[in-house]
């Protein structure tokens, strides 16, 4: 196992593999596989994987640090099938976690952890969901989304700006302060701020309009650009509901070429196609949230 800088570190065999690092606070998400990150109870950083081996073979790991980010980068490399489930955890302490991407299409991501307290970014390019169910409870929150998936956002950052293109439906609840959002496409955005006084801004050149719950919206509509919108920008609601979620491990897939973060492999662009899971029910499910009405 090497953890220098920019090499790989874990490609095991095992049904059950897991790596210790001195430190992380960042991920970027490149392969087909979907990542839990949770709270270690011990103070350790980790990354535990559970696959069969092939796809364990093919999964690879990079520990890359620089300018305040120390991240791992989960990449695949050459081709695989596996028609047996893929868990992907990472671990560290409460507190450290500032930075995620996903690059890849499909990927889900749930941060079941308390991040720092100073900044967090989120980048999804994708269309998958991702999912921070508590813990968002920075000075500073940017968060960008531009496809498919849904977004939820629970915490009481003080100052916040989302990015929201695409199809899918974002919920932002319990932030304070200030929120900047900047809402394009199809998909929904819906605010339920932390107290009365959080002021919402922004420019909203969708399909849809923001709703709120509570304190002031002032988010414009931009008339030079994005199509017809019918009624206001911005409006308000008692409440909203925010549907369950059942995340699911990766499971049945076949892989052809490499999944890098720095973008296709060696072989040209990368593809991966659904196969039969053969796993059961009880060992597919990651994260479960119910259903929860939102605002007053």
């Amino acid at each position: 196992m090497d953890r220098q800088s920019g090499e790989a570190f874990w490609a095991g065999e095992a049904t059950l593999n897991t790596t210790y690092v001195p430190y992380f606070n960042a991920i970027a998400v490149c392969a087909p596989v979907n990542v839990l990150v949770n709270d270690s109870t011990d103070g350790t950083y980790s990354i535990s994987i559970k696959a069969d081996a092939a796809a364990s073979g093919a999964l690879n790991i990079q520990h890359q640090g620089g300018s305040g980010i120390v991240g791992l980068s989960i990449e695949t490399l050459g081709d695989f099938k596996t028609s047996e489930v893929i868990e992907v955890v990472l671990s560290l302490p409460p507190g450290q976690f500032n930075y995620a991407e996903l690059d890849y299409t499909n990927s889900d991501l749930v941060i079941n952890n308390t991040f720092n307290a100073t900044k967090a970014e989120i980048a999804n390019n994708g269309d998958g969901t991702v999912l921070i169910p508590r813990g968002l409870d920075t000075s500073l929150n940017k968060v960008s989304t531009t496809g498919a998936g849904d977004l939820l956002m629970r915490g009481n950052g003080s100052y916040s700006e989302l990015f929201s293109a695409g199809s899918g439906k974002r919920y932002l609840s319990g932030l304070t302060g200030q929120i900047n959002v900047k809402q394009d496409g199809t998909g929904i955005v819906a605010v339920n701020p932390g107290n009365g006084a959080t002021s919402i801004a922004g420019v909203n050149t969708g399909l849809q309009a923001l709703s709120y719950t509570q304190g002031n919206c002032t988010v414009g509509r931009d008339p030079d650009i994005g199509p017809a919108m019918v009624g206001d920008a911005c409006t308000h609601v008692p409440s909203f509901t925010v549907p369950a979620y059942k995340i699911q491990w990766t499971c049945g897939i076949a892989v052809k070429g490499d999944f890098w973060c720095a973008g296709g492999g060696k072989s040209g662009p990368p593809n991966v196609t659904q196969i039969p899971c053969t796993a059961a029910e009880e060992e597919l499910t990651m994260f479960t949230l119910d259903a929860e009405t939102e605002g007053q």
